[in-house]
């Protein structure tokens, strides 16, 4: 919107990617005086055409841009904090009733969103409390004017002698300059104090290998994730249902694969009636708390805040994990008391590898410039843009390796916490990397064990300590087992309890991002089936693959999937190819995945992340099957000549 030369606001709306009539609503702040504009100016930014039909100026009823209390609740944010509240009017409380008992403080958050707010003087919002033949109590609380930093606040009040009895809550705001105003407020919950509540921590390390944990066996100094393992369960034949971000983490915290939720790229949004771990922990009265260090996994894109009450997320492409474990350490100081479901998603191990200073010299002997006996030959082409000049490629998996020391020390000042100390506790992550391994450098494409096997750590009180389980197991079924040690066996949520001990051992299945391959793992054979031609790319594979070619290794005696053994295999590889085909066309359509828009800032973040664009097939987000019900393609005509 401008007045002549002098531009008074600017907003950016993603919209999906359909040929379907979308309305995009784009809400003024209260601070810009529309009055003064002359010119309102749409442009579109992505892949078009885009029509156009029709703009209307609307004027919003104010109790309209927050969540009413009729409504319910839902994910305000204020900045990068979002908190799941509803909206107080300045012409009518809201009221609460609380029925607990058991505590002698309430502890809610309010706050009055950025574009909320006025340039004159700000309201003043009280709080009543109040029971039945006694005096009400009433609480005054600031908030700041339109030209200070805007943020939740979390209070306590305590509740001196209503403690022990039923208490009604109002809140009332009182507008000063006359005109409406609003704020945002989380429903109160009477607090108990201490450490000793019930605690389920789980944490995703981004793009982490399994062998690069010191507890696995590897070089990676990880020693507060060694203590972890030292005093829970390491699976170490632990995969991740695909090789991509978002699609990993749907699947986590749903419980269900990829196939089936839809979800296959960082370009799609989790629908907001997909069932999650998060609602199923809420449900049950735990409070749930996400923090997020990527900018592709923020709510209005991820879809992944989807159950919890609060989440805390990044705009830029990345934060370290320090900032992240800093800012979910200040609100755990506020939710003491009550039973914590957490996820701490951390990207330190994702690309570009730029550990603290002297981090990867840890790892390093010698001048990463100049070639030496040691070094392993680095293509000029897949130098990383930061590390020019550099010939070896042990330099740049150091720095990786760095990248993982340090998560894993900033880790220590979550897990000291003493309410971490005895919770429930899980370290895993959505996918691997690649270091040249299949043509790879630097990425994860494709389902090679460099991609797919993952670390996974459960640590509770009284778990076997330093206990090693070597079944394979996918990390989809975290949730499951997770709800399990929690105490909530009977809540219905999808997977298999990976501690059960009369769990049967079975192939478990994969899929790549964009659809692109398939692999089912039968320890310890895996077979990779290609589902679309792969063509050489300045990213991905080196070599040509065909559509629906198959790949079979042996992973104990090829850890890396190096021989294709599939011609000296056949009868083995056809087996496993007519499972893997049979289990692609059971698809089950959740219709869970939402298409984002490339068009839009999150382009940048994606592509500054090394996510050059939407290669997804159009068929991938609709109900057809992954694998044709019939094929004469050449690798199809071979594999079924070998029936014969």
């Amino acid at each position: 919107m401008w007045r002549g030369a002098e531009l008074l606001h600017f907003a950016e709306v993603p919209l999906a990617a359909s040929s379907e009539l979308q309305a995009a609503t784009i809400e003024m702040p209260l601070s810009v005086d529309t009055s003064r504009a002359d010119a309102l100016v749409l442009r579109v930014r992505g892949a078009g055409p885009v029509v156009f039909a029709g703009v209307e100026l609307l004027e919003m009823p104010l109790e309209d841009r927050l969540p009413s209390a009729q409504r319910g609740a839902e994910l305000i944010a204020i900045g990068d904090d979002l908190r799941r509240g509803v909206g107080l009017s300045s012409r009518t409380p809201l009221r609460f009733h609380l029925s607990d008992k058991h505590g002698s403080e309430i502890g809610f958050s309010y706050g009055v969103p950025q574009a909320l707010r006025r340039p004159a003087e700000p309201p003043v919002l009280s709080v009543v409390l109040s029971r039945s033949g006694h005096p009400e109590r009433r609480h005054i609380l600031p908030i700041e004017r339109g030209s200070e930093p805007t943020s939740w606040h979390w209070v306590r009040l305590p509740l001196g002698d209503n403690a022990g009895h039923e208490l009604d809550v109002r809140f009332e705001l009182e507008s000063r300059s006359g005109a409406p105003e609003l704020c945002a407020v989380s429903e109160p919950k009477v607090l108990t104090p201490g450490d000793a509540a019930p605690t389920v921590l789980l944490v995703t390390s981004d793009t982490h290998r399994a062998d690069h944990l010191g507890a696995a066996g590897g070089k990676t100094r990880t020693p507060v994730l060694d203590r972890l393992a030292g005093r829970g369960v390491l699976f170490e034949r632990c995969f991740s249902t695909t090789n991509v971000t978002l699609p990993s983490h749907v699947a986590i915290l749903t419980g269900r694969h990829p196939r089936d939720t839809g979800i296959l790229d960082n370009d799609s949004r989790l629908a907001e009636d997909a069932p999650t771990l998060a609602d199923v922990f809420r449900e049950a009265g735990w409070h749930t708390i996400a923090a997020v260090s990527a900018g592709h996994l923020a709510h209005e894109w991820s879809g992944l805040g989807q159950g919890f009450d609060r989440m805390l997320q990044t705009t830029r492409p990345d934060r370290r994990a320090g900032e992240t474990i800093t800012f979910l350490n200040r609100s755990l100081e506020e939710l003491d008391g009550r039973p914590l479901f957490v996820w701490l998603h951390v990207f330190d191990a994702h690309t570009p590898y730029a550990p603290p200073q002297g981090a990867a010299e840890a790892y390093y002997a010698g001048d990463p410039l100049a070639a030496h006996p040691s070094a392993r030959h680095l293509p000029a082409e897949r130098v990383p843009p930061h590390m020019h000049g550099v010939v070896d490629a042990n330099w740049v998996v150091a720095n990786y390796d760095g990248e993982a020391s340090y998560l894993d020390g900033e880790l220590a000042r979550l897990f000291d916490r003493p309410r971490m100390r005895t919770a429930i506790v899980a370290f895993t992550a959505d996918h691997g990397e690649s270091f040249g391994e299949h043509g790879v450098w630097w990425d994860h494409g494709e389902l090679y064990p460099q991609t797919t096997r993952v670390p996974m750590i459960l640590a509770w009180l009284g778990a076997p300590p330093g206990a090693r389980r070597d079944e394979v197991v996918l990390n989809s079924d975290l949730g499951r087992t997770l709800l399990d040690l929690a105490g909530l066996r009977q809540t219905r949520f999808p997977g298999r309890n990976m501690l059960a001990q009369d769990r049967q051992a079975e192939p478990i299945h994969l899929i790549s991002s964009h659809g692109k391959s398939a692999a089912l793992v039968d320890w310890p054979w895996q077979l990779v089936l290609s589902l679309v031609d792969h063509h050489p790319d300045s990213q991905s594979l080196s070599p040509l693959k065909r559509r629906h070619a198959v790949e079979l290794y042996d992973l104990r005696a090829d850890p890396e999937a190096l021989v294709d053994l599939a011609d000296k295999e056949k009868d083995r590889a056809r087996d496993m190819r007519e499972d893997l085909v049979a289990w692609l066309r059971q698809r089950e359509p959740l219709r869970w995945g939402l298409r984002n828009s490339r068009g839009s800032a999150m382009a940048a973040t994606l592509q500054a992340l090394g996510y050059a664009g939407t290669e997804a097939a159009p068929e991938q987000h609709s109900d057809a099957a992954l694998f044709p019900g019939s094929c004469d393609c050449a690798e199809c005509l071979r594999w079924q000549d070998s029936l014969r």
